[in-house]
């Protein structure tokens, strides 16, 4: 299989996760570009905290909540904001929040039907081997508590690795031995969320599954901004089509929205399921401020057949909106298409990259 130009060290413990650990000192943070902090919240999460001095971009992540991104801050015009929605809130009784949990091994809803007439029946469930197995919506990664394996930074970027193992949980709804492991890598301004998938030597055949991230921005990203000015751009070229309970048609139709288009009219409740791209899919959200981010996501293979590579959901009038990019399709594991399938023993991999962008704001002199 086609290689990716990164990799992630892979420990190979014999039973459970290996951790390897290098924390920056205060000290030595204090002289340097790169540096990775322990944080904890009020409520007694731990946070691994990524920065960039000079670039001004800064990263958080969760490992006991889903391995998230927890949060995601630019310096834009001497100040430091936040972008994503919920950021950092993990309090008792809060929602999931739409920060950037990691959907694995599936996206979407999985809908069996004993009576296909019953929109109760719709239970995000699927059939595999004669047995049938509840898979929560967009899987079980995002509500597993995931280990630190290493973080550390250096001259050239910043860089934490989290990881999840199969258990006694997770063969419940999923009957494979598997590794997941995600490195966030923060260089030069950039952050990219590296994942890396292991199926088994011991499992019994090809390993299914989809991926993507349910990353959610508030809109717009700049206090005062505003939001019929915020614009989405993506070279899209078709919109996958689904029925009244989410779930794909096998239709397609024309959807292209590589000219800049307000997001403020755009209905994503339910999603605009996007597909067609020609090279890595991307995604650039434009705040009429000057800040702007651009996503993108490239895998080592892709799953063949109908595919979303980015879901827009969110309701901007509310003040977010999201993404997502997926690899993947809605009730994959039941359909058969828009799945990765991974012998036993072979690993893939599927990188996200996060560019904020500032546009060069000129003074009325022209300098």
């Amino acid at each position: 299989m086609k290689t990716l130009d990164w990799e992630i060290s892979w420990f190979r413990p014999t039973t459970g996760l290996a951790v390897a650990i290098c924390l920056v000192t205060a000290s030595a943070a204090a002289e340097s570009r790169y540096i990775v902090e322990k944080a904890e919240l009020a409520d007694a999460t731990s946070l691994i905290v990524l920065r960039d001095n000079v670039s001004g971009v800064e990263a958080a992540v969760a490992p006991s909540h889903g391995g998230e991104l927890a949060g995601l801050r630019v310096r834009f015009r001497g100040e430091w904001i936040e972008l994503l929605r919920h950021a950092r809130q993990y309090s008792a009784g809060s929602k999931w929040g739409d920060r950037a949990p990691i959907l694995w091994p599936a996206v979407g809803r999985h809908a069996t039907r004993d009576d296909p007439a019953d929109r109760n029946a719709v239970n995000d469930s699927y059939d595999y081997e004669g047995r049938r197995y509840e898979m929560p919506i967009h899987g079980f990664a995002r509500i597993k508590a995931w280990q630190v394996l290493a973080f550390r930074a250096d001259e050239s970027q910043a860089v934490v690795e989290v990881g999840l193992v199969d258990d006694a949980t997770t063969r419940t709804h999923y009957p494979f031995g598997f590794e997941l492991r995600v490195v966030y890598c923060l260089s030069a301004g950039r952050l990219e969320i590296r994942h890396k998938v292991r199926a088994a030597a011991t499992n019994r055949g090809p390993m299914p599954f989809s991926i993507g991230n349910h990353i959610g921005f508030q809109v717009p990203f700049v206090a005062g901004s505003a939001l019929a000015g915020f614009t989405l751009e993506t070279p899209s070229r078709i919109e996958i089509l689904r029925d009244a309970n989410s779930i794909p048609t096998g239709e397609t139709r024309l959807r292209d929205f590589s000219r800049p288009t307000p997001i403020a009219g755009l209905k994503m409740v339910p999603a605009i399921s996007l597909g067609g791209y020609a090279g890595d899919p991307w995604v650039r959200l434009s705040d009429p401020s000057g800040l702007s981010l651009r996503l993108f996501h490239r895998a080592q293979s892709n799953p063949s057949g109908l595919l979303v590579q980015f879901n827009l959901w969110g309701v901007p009038a509310e003040g977010y909106f999201c993404p997502e990019p997926w690899l993947g399709l809605q009730n994959s594991l039941n359909r058969g298409e828009g799945l990765m399938q991974l012998a036993p023993g072979e690993d893939w991999s599927w990188l996200i990259g996060i560019e904020p962008e500032q546009a060069v704001v000129k003074s009325q002199s022209g300098t």
